[in-house]
């Protein structure tokens, strides 16, 4: 406000009992009167006039009574202000105001010039095709392998024991881990809901014993933790008897919950998803055997096989699936950590606003969208590299959520070309640019 009228020739005001009220207003006039800068008032209200202007002695100024004011005399009552302006100031000031403004506007017009003249470059270079500055991806480390489609072998019971093990014919074995690694091993629960157990004798027969074991990567048996055995159910709850001594009459069929216990060095699953499966230390399909020994010191086993499910990763097309306002993926960069089996990935797509967005995240039902550019932005942080010289400015949004991601600029034009992300993991690393489709963005 002071600069103001300091700078000022002459100030006109335009009068109303809010301005008369005003404190700003009155020390603004208050200190013009004291730098001795001539004030020239225009009554806006009709049929009022200031008591005592704002303290001010006003009596040999010419009032303007803007309110009174008809379409017809405008033009009259607008000659009337630059008048009394010109008799204030007078012509050479006012020559002098005129060159300065003239000098300014075409300093703005040519800053305009240069800005469209920059802009249209900006946007001829949107159609050139970078493609050829874009090398091939860096890839270190493993990947999570999914399983093909896996058939169940079927197994039949062996051994001598007139006490026979059968397995449904849709037998799924369901799998769980322990939440929290103890010591450095967690327990791998493998449920197979329904196991028969048949008497082919004609005289009643006892399981006295159940035992179980699993086939290792090396194809090595091992013995499992302990086997339990409980009334089976429909919704998965379970409740597992004291003992496996089964009594089972002459020609009899029974049927059971077996829940198989594996003891497996390593760290549990990170999530219900990873923890719903057979741990990776084991191998894949995983083996069973399950064996019997009756009262008569026999024995008989059946091998049941367990199969993981492909992991549900996030990939482009199930990201595209996910989120609606996803309207066509650029490109798709990630990461995998295999002894977590998870990954990690920055995608980049536009918008259904023709925006350019990095989103990253690890799952499919949560990202994060640090970046969004239009196409404004994008000649924005053009200008920000050629004003510095760079051809690289690392993009600190995405900092937060890992990785590293770096715009990359044309060194000629500094055209927005390509980002690069870097993503690592604690078995992996990838880095790879993906070429932006500048014509695209809105």
């Amino acid at each position: 406000m002071a600069e103001g009228v300091e700078n000022a020739l002459c100030i006109v005001c335009f009068l109303s009992p809010g301005y008369q009220e005003s404190v700003n207003c009155k020390k603004e006039l208050t200190y013009a009167e004291q730098l001795r800068i001539p004030i020239l008032p225009c009554i806006m209200v009709p049929n009022w006039k200031p008591t005592q202007w704002l303290g001010l002695c006003v009596s040999d100024l010419l009032y303007l009574r803007f309110g009174d004011l008809t379409e017809a005399d405008l033009e009259s009552k607008c000659s009337d202000l630059i008048a009394k302006i010109k008799q204030i100031v007078g012509d050479e000031k006012l020559a002098l105001i005129q060159d300065s403004s003239n000098i300014k506007l075409e300093e703005c017009e040519n800053q305009t010039r240069e800005q469209e003249s920059g802009d249209d470059i900006i946007d001829a270079m949107a159609n050139i095709d970078f493609s050829a500055k874009i090398p091939p991806p860096k890839r270190q480390g493993p990947e999570i392998l999914q399983p093909s489609e896996i058939a169940v072998k079927k197994y039949v019971c062996e051994g001598d024991s007139a006490i026979r093990l059968l397995n449904g014919p849709n037998n799924k074995v369901e799998c769980n881990q322990d939440c929290f690694t103890s010591n450095g091993a967690f327990i791998n629960y493998f449920f197979i809901p329904k196991i028969m157990f048949q008497n082919t004798s004609k005289e009643p027969a006892t399981v006295i014993y159940l035992t179980g074991e699993y086939q290792d990567r090396d194809g090595v048996w091992q013995e499992v933790e302990q086997v339990l055995v409980g009334p089976p159910t429909a919704n998965g709850n379970y409740t597992w008897l004291p003992d496996t001594v089964i009594n089972l009459d002459s020609s009899r069929v029974v049927t059971y919950a077996v829940r198989i216990d594996i003891r497996v060095e390593g760290n549990t699953g990170i999530d219900n998803q990873r923890r719903a499966r057979a741990h990776r230390k084991l191998p894949q399909p995983l083996k069973i055997r399950l064996t019997v020994q009756d009262t008569e010191g026999k024995q008989s086993n059946l091998i049941v096989e367990q199969v993981n499910s492909p992991l549900r990763l996030p990939t482009r097309e199930a990201l595209l699936k996910q989120w609606s306002h996803i309207g066509e993926v650029i490109g798709f960069v990630y990461v995998d950590d295999c002894e977590e089996d998870s990954r990690y990935f920055t995608l980049v797509y536009l918008d259904s606003k023709f925006r350019l967005c990095l989103a990253i995240g690890d799952c499919l039902s949560l990202i994060q969208t640090p970046v969004s550019w239009d196409r404004k932005q994008i000649k924005s942080l053009q200008k920000e590299a050629k004003i510095l010289g760079q051809t690289e400015i690392t993009l600190k949004e995405m900092d937060q959520y890992g990785g590293i991601h770096k715009a990359l600029f044309d060194s000629d034009t500094f055209t927005l070309y390509a980002v690069n992300i870097e993503l690592t993991s604690k078995t992996s690393k990838t880095e790879e640019p993906i070429l932006i489709p500048l014509n695209k963005v809105r």
